[in-house]
């Protein structure tokens, strides 16, 4: 009933009706990183993420909610909690149309999980650790010359971390910059000197002809 109520305000008053800290976590409207995700959790019980795609010029902008019972009802719970959170309540996103997908973890147990993993970055020798929403799974970005894959998985097991929440991709964690080759200065020099080359014998040629003529006008004369 309470959930109902504040989705009602929120519908009629705006997201910032539900900033007080007597009807909602703060977390809700004003924190950010994985917060708002974990409060609007606690409104619509088995909420995991959320992801955008298309576009709001074309008519094309839609929100996918990730639920682990993803029931209509859920659906626009957690899409008027989302658009007036994470979203901000942008005005592109208000007539957006709102799929749900079936999760199988929750947002705050992937949180947690990344907690788990995030304090293990420099064992496992990972560059980057977050939370795949569309794929529903924990992300570990590991270097080829890491530890090897399986045994950083069978850490995180051992830590209470589900092998099947875990998603490993190759991430070196550097950013790999062109190739400037050094200029050819060898080439550069030979065509300045053929160039100069060129200047000389045309200048010679000029003076030749020049005295050619000046010598016929002296005759003429």
């Amino acid at each position: 009933m309470l959930t109902k109520v504040l989705i009602m305000a929120m519908i009629f008053l705006g997201p910032a009706s539900l900033g007080t800290p007597s009807s909602v976590p703060k977390e809700v409207v004003g924190e950010s990183g994985d917060q708002p995700y974990i409060a609007i959790e606690k409104f619509v019980p088995g909420f995991a993420g959320m992801y955008l795609e298309g576009m709001y010029l074309e008519g094309t902008s839609v929100i996918h909610i990730m639920l682990q019972e993803p029931t209509d009802e859920a659906l626009e719970q957690a899409r008027i909690l989302v658009l007036g959170s994470i979203l901000g309540n942008d005005v592109q996103y208000r007539g957006a149309t709102a799929v749900a997908h079936r999760a199988d973890y929750s947002y705050s147990e992937l949180a947690k999980w990344k907690d788990i993993a995030t304090a293990q970055m420099g064992a496992h020798n990972s560059h980057s650790v977050g939370i795949g929403q569309k794929e529903n799974r924990l992300l570990l970005g590991l270097d080829k010359e890491s530890l090897a894959p399986g045994k950083v998985i069978d850490d995180l097991v051992q830590r209470g971390v589900p092998k099947e929440a875990i998603l490993i991709f190759e991430d070196s964690g550097v950013q790999t910059l062109p190739i400037i080759e050094d200029p050819p200065y060898a080439l550069y020099a030979l065509l300045i000197v053929a160039l100069l080359g060129l200047g000389l014998v045309g200048w010679a040629i000029q003076r030749k002809v020049s005295r050619s003529l000046q010598r016929g006008r002296e005759r003429t004369s």
